[in-house]
């Protein structure tokens, strides 16, 4: 008997590792039982790989709910949509379903800022205590707007005294009034540390100070973005929203074990980041601080990111809610050079060199991420010699990479996806609604982006 027990042991565990972490339990424990997930939307002609991709990630148990879109050459290509919105498998995910897209919506909000410096309404150079003086408390007086958009601006965190609760976050005024108060967290030298959650709450500061109207980053883009490119995408979910919600499902702990114990070729993915891995046992750590307390105080972050009391509040940085036939839009229109379908959001090619120009000479590591990535002026990633920009797969297969190809964006806590490819006019958005143990990046966005860069890579060269 004793042999009988250790064997469905073995096999109810090998199955356990070997399923997805979102496979129903009767996949996890028997090996058998998976759903039947819808997938819907449209591919073009040679793309069909790419659905394949996307499908897979349902079958394999990595998915709940998902979308990604691609552009190449500014015409839409693949726009897909499947899975469900809920755990409980009960609602299929729609077109214009949306959710939490993390830290991808950082390069959203930096969209709006290029527009309000082509405008001449920004500069780089400018202090943000010339537009908002209470900002130069702290030590923080010669911080600049560059400095500020390139995660050098000396507030990656805030002390828990200066922490808002729901009530001061959704009142722009008490929210401004208390993280301009909380001082430089690097002692006035300027340091390129994450920061994770409160640079859209500074930045929509300054946008709401120099914009004519007085506007937020989230109304220009429900006022004029959004309805210009035909977007899906909210900063400050209102109740007519709320229909189009899908909720997030958090990665199981015990898949967090299964990561940092098992190698990479038992469980198909990466180990552990390091983000995650200085945070294990931590409790006051640039990480810890940056991304997990900084938020509301009221609120701790398991549940803050499926509350609607808070996602009706606009925090730029981390939770916008959108899905991936937006993102890939505002990607074609970086590709497109400001203007795309009728609608011109910068025009002067200057803002667009400068927003790649990066902030620093040589990469460095960021003290909360630990990603030794070069930042541009704008915030975003800019990678170089790659196929794939993902680096959450460990080691990166050689044949993802390709030298002479620039990517520049950024992605989001869980997975989603927001990457641009001005050498090859491609533009990606990828938004889950399963959340994985990434920071940017993982094995779901990077097979599909694979497929769709075997063809997009040929009907490129053959343009030439």
């Amino acid at each position: 008997m004793a042999a009988i027990g250790a064997a469905a042991a073995a096999f109810v565990g090998a199955n356990y590792i070997r399923s997805g972490p979102f496979s129903p339990t009767s996949k996890k424990i028997f090996g058998f039982g998976m759903p039947k997930y819808p997938i819907n939307g449209t591919v073009e002609p040679g793309y069909e790989s790419v659905q394949t991709a996307f499908a897979n990630n349902f079958a394999t148990g990595d998915e709940i709910g998902a979308s990604f879109c691609a552009f190449v050459g500014g015409k839409c290509v693949v726009d897909l949509w499947g899975g469900f919105k809920d755990a409980e498998l009960k609602t299929p995910y729609g077109e214009h379903d949306i959710n939490v897209i993390f830290s991808s919506g950082k390069a959203c909000a930096s969209l709006v800022v290029l527009s309000l410096i082509d405008k001449g309404l920004l500069r780089w150079d400018q202090r943000v205590s010339e537009i908002w003086p209470e900002f130069a408390a702290g030590g923080k007086e010669k911080v600049t707007v560059e400095e500020l958009m390139s995660h050098r601006g000396g507030v990656s965190w805030l002390e828990e005294e200066f922490r808002p609760t729901i009530a001061e976050t959704a009142d722009l005024d008490k929210l401004e009034a208390r993280i301009a108060a909380q001082p430089h967290t690097h002692g006035g030298v300027t340091t390129k540390s994450y920061h994770a959650v409160t640079r859209g709450w500074l930045l929509n500061a300054l946008v709401r100070r120099v914009d004519p109207r007085g506007r937020t980053i989230g109304t220009i883009y429900r006022e004029e973005i959004a309805p210009a490119l035909g977007l899906d995408l909210v900063c400050g979910m209102r109740p007519e929203d709320e229909s189009k919600w899908s909720k997030l499902s958090p990665y199981p702990f015990i898949r967090l074990a299964m990561r940092a114990l098992l190698p990479p070729w038992v469980h198909r993915h990466a180990p552990l980041e390091p983000l995650f891995q200085s945070s294990v046992g931590q409790k006051d750590t640039p990480t810890l601080k940056s991304l997990m307390g900084s938020g509301p105080k009221d609120l701790i972050p398991d549940v803050l990111y499926n509350d609607k009391t808070f996602l009706a509040c606009e925090t730029p940085s981390s939770s916008i809610l959108s899905n991936g036939r937006a993102l890939a839009t505002l990607g074609a229109l970086m590709c497109a050079g400001g203007t795309f379908r009728g609608y011109t959001l910068f025009s002067n090619p200057s803002t667009l060199e400068s927003a790649y120009s990066h902030a620093e000479e040589e990469p460095s590591v960021d003290m909360v991420t630990f990603f030794d990535v070069h930042y541009t002026k704008a915030g975003f990633a800019h990678v170089t010699d790659v196929r794939v920009p993902d680096w959450d797969m460990i080691p990166f297969p050689a044949r993802w990479r390709r030298p002479g190809l620039e990517w520049y964006g950024w992605g989001g806590y869980g997975g989603s996806y927001f990457f641009w490819c001005p050498t090859l006019q491609v533009s990606v958005g990828y938004v889950p609604n399963a959340l994985h143990a990434t920071a940017l990046g993982d094995i779901r966005s990077a097979s599909i982006i694979e497929a769709l860069m075997d063809v997009a890579e040929g009907k490129s060269a053959s343009k030439l």
